[in-house]
């Protein structure tokens, strides 16, 4: 007998996925319709167009949001950049 124990993320690890994501800390900075991007890349449907406010808390939000579903949560982080897939060509 198997069964489905998914726990939604807990806060800090939610926080620091918002902080990569979003590239502060001199990791890949991404602007805020980057940011909407991405999280569709990631095949999250629904994602509000960015309004502005500051990239790491509007992306904290949506995390927060949708942190205890864990297939999306897994698709945001499959869709990380690796030098495979990130291009610094910003029209390609």
């Amino acid at each position: 007998m198997t069964t489905d124990r998914t726990l939604p993320l807990d806060e800090n690890t939610v926080a620091e996925l918002a902080r990569v994501v979003t590239g502060d800390d001199d990791l890949y900075y991404r602007k805020g319709y980057e940011i909407e991007g991405f999280l569709r890349r990631a095949g999250w449907q629904d994602v509000p167009a960015y309004d502005g406010q500051y990239r790491r808390e509007w992306a904290l939000e949506l995390l927060m949001e949708r942190r205890d579903r864990r297939t999306r949560s897994r698709r945001c982080c499959s869709a990380w950049p690796t030098p495979a897939n990130t291009s610094t060509n910003p029209n390609s």
